[in-house]
């Protein structure tokens, strides 16, 4: 998967890296990382959602199916509910284990709450550096 941007904050300490607003968009969806990597352990303790760009498809439906004027109608339906169709349509994932072989669990959206694991580090004695 190719990525039109990517954007976010590390702060590093103590052999982990923390991160609460990684973004990766690409012409098919957006995702959204938030955790910890364990740079010195080679691990993982993330949080992923990936939220599909299925409301940009909707007006080349339109014109598929019922031609120009349903194509208007489906465009004018896509600019007014883009965010709240993709949002429907998120998926979210837990990433944890070795980088050589992840474990990737689909988690319930509705019951996805960061942990003060995944959480950066408060103390600001720790010596965190930011990138």
């Amino acid at each position: 998967m190719s990525f039109d941007e990517i954007d976010g904050s590390f702060t590093i300490s103590k052999g982990q890296a923390y991160t609460n607003n990684l973004t990766m968009d690409a012409p098919s969806s957006q995702v959204e990382i938030s955790g910890r990597i364990g740079l010195e352990d080679e691990d993982y303790d993330q949080h992923v959602r990936v939220i599909p760009n299925l409301s940009s498809t909707l007006p080349i439906a339109g014109a598929i199916a019922g031609g120009p004027g349903l194509a208007v109608v489906m465009l004018i339906t896509h600019k007014l509910l883009q965010e709240p169709i993709d949002k429907l349509t998120e998926f979210e994932y837990r990433v944890t284990g070795p980088w050589k072989s992840p474990e990737v669990t689909r988690v319930d959206s509705k019951k996805t709450t960061a942990t003060s694991e995944n959480s950066e580090p408060t103390d600001s004695t720790a010596g965190s550096d930011s990138l």
